[in-house]
């Protein structure tokens, strides 16, 4: 890989920083709406379901778009609409208009990811998993970032000062504009043999649902967690809401170190492998957390939020070489309807605590990791084949290489 396609791989990786910023924002500020706006718990959740299932669903109809011609103009105009949503949210004069925003800025985040993935695969060349990664921690960072950043704002300038997260989102969607032309250009100049399959070109069905299901184990599995970390904490050991959040932190941090650490070691000893030994790794750390206290719960979030987010770019990975000729649609369908719905799978956790307790809750967690492990047995990948190198954007026409 030359510096100049990681130097793309690092501008593509900023503006998903920047996406997911507002992403983890908004769960963050849902107090504050419920609040301001004198909600009930089914209106206050309202929200968060309209953003996810925007921001989810939608992703895969995006993709099968950039399928059919690149659209690079999405990238800046998905994280445009998701600053602007999430950032002029406390400011709606009615929850209709609340609902709204929260509308625009999921089709923002399901905009975005699509053809930030297809032009990152086509920067990654053959290291897939390691070139995604990069993507990837950008996005992690940004979502673990979101709510430390949406409390500060509050803190120092109350909620009429939300609209003041927006300037990242406007100041980096300018970047995007100012680049997409050599982006696409690189990419339009790249050999044949180099370029995204043929549309509709891929593997048999059968494998790619079966890694649809564990990531969506795996996404439940990382969903549960970071809802009912707090929950556990504040609920059931009465610690403060410092504490709960700090370790929060902790877990979703670690997932964008744990990011860049995995895709590496799957490149060399392959996907699926990593895949099924990541997901049965998290078992055991998902069965001890809550019998732990102190450093060593500290630890084992840790661990558990670095190893389950670690096969994020590799389930992107085996995705698009499951469906090559279909990687926007492929990536929007992992990102988007498999992750999405782990996140609404989230609500069967709450049911079993309200009926059974917190504590169910916690022991049913560690089931879900290796539901998604025995999943990924049975996914059967191609051989892989080796393709002629990308262009690199020393590839690229003069008039459009960047100054």
């Amino acid at each position: 890989m030359t510096g100049r396609n990681k130097k793309a791989l690092l501008l593509l990786s900023g503006g998903h920083c920047a996406v997911d910023l507002y992403h983890g924002a908004l769960p963050a500020m849902l107090p504050l709406l419920k609040e301001a706006f004198r909600l009930s718990y089914a209106e206050t959740g309202l929200i968060l379901l309209v953003f996810q299932v925007s921001s989810s669903v939608i992703q895969p109809i995006f993709g099968y778009l950039t399928d059919r011609s690149s659209q690079g103009w999405l990238m800046p105009a998905g994280l445009l609409a998701t600053a602007l949503g999430v950032s002029l949210a406390p400011l709606a004069s009615r929850f209709g208009f609340l609902l709204g925003l929260a509308l625009l800025a999921g089709m923002g985040v399901a905009a975005f990811h699509p053809e930030g993935f297809r032009n990152t695969a086509h920067f990654a060349g053959e290291a897939k998993a390691s070139g995604i990664a990069w993507f990837s921690v950008g996005g992690n960072t940004g979502y673990a970032m979101g709510p430390l950043i949406a409390t500060y704002v509050v803190g120092f300038l109350g909620p009429g000062g939300f609209p003041v997260m927006s300037v990242i989102g406007l100041a980096y969607a300018g970047v995007l504009v100012a680049n997409v032309g050599w982006l696409t250009a690189a990419r339009s100049a790249a050999p044949a043999g180099a370029r995204d399959g043929k549309p509709g070109a891929g593997a048999p069905l059968g494998p790619f649902a079966l890694l649809l299901a564990a990531v969506l184990f795996r996404s439940w599995t990382q969903m549960g967690l970071a809802a009912f970390i707090p929950l556990y904490y504040v609920d059931q050991l009465h610690a403060s809401y410092l504490l709960a959040g700090n370790l929060l932190f902790v877990f979703l941090g670690a997932g964008a170190v744990g990011t860049l650490l995995g895709a590496p070691l799957a490149d060399r000893i392959g996907h699926r492998r990593y895949l099924t030994l990541s997901m049965l790794a998290v078992v055991p750390l998902a069965a001890l957390f809550p019998y732990s206290r102190g450093l060593w719960a500290g630890l084992l979030l840790a661990a558990g939020g670095a190893i389950i987010v670690s096969s994020f770019a590799v389930t992107i990975a085996m995705g698009q070489t499951l469906m090559p000729g279909n990687l926007g649609m492929s990536s929007g369908l992992i990102t988007g309807l498999a992750i999405g719905l782990g996140g609404v799978a989230v609500t069967g956790l709450g049911w079993i605590a309200d009926h059974w307790g917190l504590m169910a809750s916690m022991h049913v967690i560690p089931v879900l990791p290796l539901a998604g492990t025995l999943l990924s047995l049975g996914i059967r990948m191609p051989p892989i084949q080796r393709e002629p190198q990308a262009a690199t954007v020393a590839d690229t026409p003069r008039e459009f290489a960047p100054r």
